[in-house]
């Protein structure tokens, strides 16, 4: 492994240089991705996980975001992640964030390149490969956000992982292919490492029908042997993730994500014209972003892909044109039977937005593009190729040549057919889309949408855009070399060389519209917000139990979870695909909850009336973006414009833990629910437990009758927070009647209690919070431990 790597360092540090022009700030700190989720769940959870590695831990807990949340379970923060480990170790935040990009980067372009050495490809061909899928466009290529290219990184690391071990048998290779196993899965985007592992799985059966000659030697039992090796492998690279993967479960199985409609597999299905993104990247407007361009020339290089006077390559080649079909196939969804036959003959159904398989097309096609590179290089050497050459050229010319006047001919009748084209909408609406799996909204929505699709398309096509323009004048290159390449009497290095300048241009072009919007620089992320400052003041004077930012999934609050964490003040809302089911049910109207495929909008009214269950929260102030009244919050800040509010409550911050005298036992959680969300209830005079936690507690059926007892006053039954550590409460509690210790946290398998030195019982108080049953009057110490284990 090591030799390999130095017979190729001067390649490897031209991938480096490469990644250094495309993208210099990132080598100097001065900004990262921080577009869209990356500033509302990754960079935050970056910099938590990243502080807590200097203080010696890991954030196996959070109390910043849903009133308590288990966020290593979640899986995106990569808490056993070898890389984020190092750099969040080792270097300033910015710095490992930054740097997280490089580093993921040069693996992916250093893993490419290698697997495609091994394969016996030029290098100049690898590099042609490397820059169509490592520079590609985002949302395909490398880059979908910075989780996928943390997962993605390790895909061609196993190919050449398993390449090398069937061609030489070493140990070494299996133990490498463990390792990138292991590292795709703790990378932080499990949806994309399975599907990463269901690829390899593909490959791996696309070699032993396909490509026996080139890459498999031994005979029928050696081949067996090491196919076994290889299964193994992948099954001991999967069983070191298992403490990652058994926490992920048990959140899950509490989620949203429990038992999905078997429409959810649908949902966010790569429609077919997507496909035009290959040749013509700015129709991903059109397509919900969804990109395939991987340069235009890489697509002239494609035509070179089958090797017709090279039969090792053939096999190769047969390969990579299967994993191309396979993975469209499979992003297509419900546009494709192969994937509507696979999800109905598994029944999975917890897996949306079947089109992030573009990605896997992104490398399949580049991969293709890199064997034709290869190819046109050999033909470079041939005196007699001049026919393969001139046929080749000529399909692609004819092919950018229709692309071209689809594309026209469509601009066209946007403009002259309008009225046609929306009736041809409204029938494609009707018997394609309303109705069908995926499609969950009324035909009216789709309807009303048509008018501005046509505008949208108008738009994306017109030359007269800057970014268009681009495109249109990348085409006309790639044909002009294409021309120039026809009318030669013979190849030579140089047309090839500056095709692949041209490639890099073209990319390296494109990626300011498309791949930099994700990243922005730290100093405009960072800078202090005058709201958010006023709320860090009242924080640092001790003013601030929790903050709640009322608003819709539309409107920007200038503090949203995760970012709240950036200051270290909780916030009761969160976003993550894993919040809690039960959290989302109650306080899911209150807004600013979004399980990343619903967010509920609040309504005033509606949070007027139950106040108490914010009071519970411990919530002290509020962001709105518009002026509320609420009683007990008084106005703190206003900006100039009238767009930012926050308030602030007239109740100090109570620590969201009591001691209730009061309690009503309930059949289940429905019951609870609705009894919870009633107006005017207030959870800290009366804690509800449902029938079986009850039971469980083994309270006293003489308490279990749900009878009012006079709370008594605070300074007679105080509860005090004794100690606070990531992972750790200790409250003292005291008291003159039994009742129950209830903390306003939310409730996990992996909390346990010590009262008074003894191990006790925690329930479901609420139905999620957690709750301390306690029979004998006095002074108690309760002790609230957590451990994912």
């Amino acid at each position: 492994m090591i030799k390999a790597l130095k017979n190729e360092a001067l390649y490897l540090f031209g991938i480096l240089v490469l990644i250094f022009v495309f993208y210099p700030g990132l080598f100097f700190a001065k900004y990262g991705a921080l577009a869209g989720d990356h500033w509302e769940q990754h960079y935050p959870w970056a910099a938590l996980l990243s502080n807590a590695l200097k203080h010696g831990m890991l954030p196996f807990w959070t109390d910043l975001i849903h009133s308590g949340f288990p966020i290593a379970a979640e899986g995106q923060i990569g808490v056993f992640y070898l890389p984020n480990l190092v750099l969040g170790l080792l270097l300033p935040v910015n710095w490992a964030y930054s740097y997280t990009s490089v580093l993921h980067y040069f693996l992916t372009g250093s893993g490419m390149y290698l697997y495609c050495r091994a394969l016996n490809l030029k290098p100049a061909a690898c590099l042609a490969g490397v820059m169509a899928y490592l520079f590609g466009t985002g949302y395909g290529g490398a880059y979908y956000n910075i989780t996928s290219l943390k997962t993605l990184c390790w895909y061609p690391w196993m190919l050449w992982a398993y390449v090398q071990f069937l061609r030489s048998s070493k140990l070494r290779y299996l133990g490498g292919l463990i390792f990138f196993v292991s590292q795709s899965i703790l990378a932080g985007y499990l949806q994309v490492a399975v599907y990463g592992l269901i690829f390899f799985a593909l490959y791996v059966f696309a070699t032993v029908l396909l490509d026996r000659g080139s890459m498999l030697v031994g005979k029928r039992p050696e081949l067996f042997r090491s196919l076994l090796a290889v299964s193994t492998a992948l099954f001991l690279g999967i069983l070191l993730t298992a403490p990652q993967l058994w926490m992920t479960y048990k959140l899950a199985v509490q989620s949203n994500r429990l038992n999905p409609s078997p429409e959810y597999a649908y949902v966010g299905s790569l429609f077919p014209g997507a496909l035009s993104t290959l040749f013509y990247p700015m129709t991903q407007g059109l397509f919900r972003g969804n990109s395939l361009y991987v340069g235009s020339l890489s697509l002239m290089f494609v035509c070179f892909s089958y090797p017709r006077n090279i039969p090792p390559l053939k096999g190769v080649f047969w390969v990579w044109f299967s994993m191309t079909c396979a993975a469209v196939f499979f992003a297509l969804g419900e546009w494709s039977p192969v994937y509507r036959l696979l999800i109905e003959t598994t029944r999975f159904y917890s897996f949306r937005t079947p089109a992030k398989f573009l990605i896997f097309i992104c490398f399949a096609v580049s991969m293709l593009s890199a064997l034709g590179f290869h190819h046109l290089m050999g033909l470079c050497e041939i005196r007699a190729a001049q026919k393969i050459k001139n046929r080749r050229l000529r399909a692609y010319l004819i092919l950018s040549g229709t692309s071209l006047g689809v594309l026209t001919v469509f601009f066209g009748a946007c403009f002259a057919m309008r009225g046609p084209l929306i009736s041809f909408g409204r029938w494609f609406v009707e018997n394609f889309i309303h109705g069908k799996t995926g499609h969950p909204y009324g035909l009216e929505a789709y309807l009303e949408r048509l008018p501005s699709f046509i505008n949208t398309a108008i738009s994306v096509l017109t030359p007269l855009s800057l970014w268009n323009a681009w495109c249109y004048a990348m085409i006309l290159f790639a044909a002009v070399a294409a021309w120039v390449m026809l009318r030669a009497d013979r190849l030579n290095k140089k047309h090839l060389m500056a095709c692949l300048l041209l490639l890099a241009v073209d990319l390296y072009g494109f990626s300011f519209y498309d791949i930099r919007k994700d990243y922005g620089n730290y100093r405009d992320y960072l800078k202090p917000d005058p709201a958010v400052e006023v709320l860090k003041a009242a924080h640092d004077r001790g003013e601030v139990g929790k903050v709640y930012g009322m608003r819709s999934l539309q409107e920007r609050l200038p503090l949203i979870p995760s970012n709240n964490m950036l200051i270290r003040v909780p916030d009761i809302g969160a976003y993550s695909p894993l919040v809690l089911r039960r959290y989302f049910e109650v306080y899911g109207p209150f807004g600013n909850i979004n399980d990343s495929n619903f967010a509920l909008d609040p309504e005033p009214g509606f949070v007027a009336q139950r106040l108490p269950l914010l009071h519970f929260l411990d919530v002290t102030h509020i962001f709105s973006k518009r002026a509320v009244e609420l009683k007990g919050f008084k106005l703190l800040y206003q900006d100039a414009v009238g767009e930012i509010f926050l308030y602030e409550s007239d109740q100090k911050s109570a620590g969201a833990a009591y001691f209730i005298h009061r309690h009503t036992v309930v059949p289940d959680w429905q019951t609870l629910k609705d009894t919870f969300l009633e107006p005017g209830f207030d959870p800290k005079q009366t804690v509800l437990i449902e029938q079986t936690e009850a039971e469980r507690a083994q309270v006293p059926s003489g308490q279990l009758r749900g009878d009012s007892v006079p709370a008594l006053d605070a300074e007679l039954s105080p509860v005090r927070l004794m100690l606070k550590t990531q992972q750790t409460r200790l409250y003292r509690v005291q008291t003159t009647q039994p009742g129950f210790f209830v903390a306003a946290e939310t409730y996990d398998a992996g909390w346990s209690v010590e009262l008074d030195d003894h191990e006790a019982v925690i329930i479901k108080a609420y139905g999620m919070f957690q709750g301390i049953y306690i029979a004998v009057p006095g002074v108690h110490y309760i002790r609230i431990t957590y451990n994912p284990f």
